[in-house]
């Protein structure tokens, strides 16, 4: 959702306990919605999957390889969207 485009918008907030290595990734929804030449999106499970397993990983080189995935999962298809990331980590 755009934050600041629409005025009469309502926005729930919630408080979230984090600890020291915690991480948060916040993605545009070009990202799962990205088409390949099959006519089919990355999706969330996709995205997941990347995710799994690499929570050691520097995050420049997770964002790095997520956007190599998505580049080579596309293939030839011109993205139509934003493909945007941003993560952050408590340290």
């Amino acid at each position: 959702m755009p934050i600041g485009v629409f005025p009469d918008i309502h926005i729930d907030c919630v408080d979230v306990q984090v600890s020291h290595g915690d991480r948060l990734l916040l993605y545009s929804d070009g990202v799962t919605e990205c088409m390949n030449d099959r006519n089919e999106e990355f999706g969330e499970s996709r995205l997941l999957d990347h995710l799994e397993g690499r929570n050691s990983q520097p995050l420049n080189e997770l964002l790095g390889g997520l956007l190599d995935e998505i580049k080579a999962w596309r293939g030839s298809q011109e993205a139509v969207d934003d493909l945007s990331l941003m993560a952050l980590e408590i340290t």
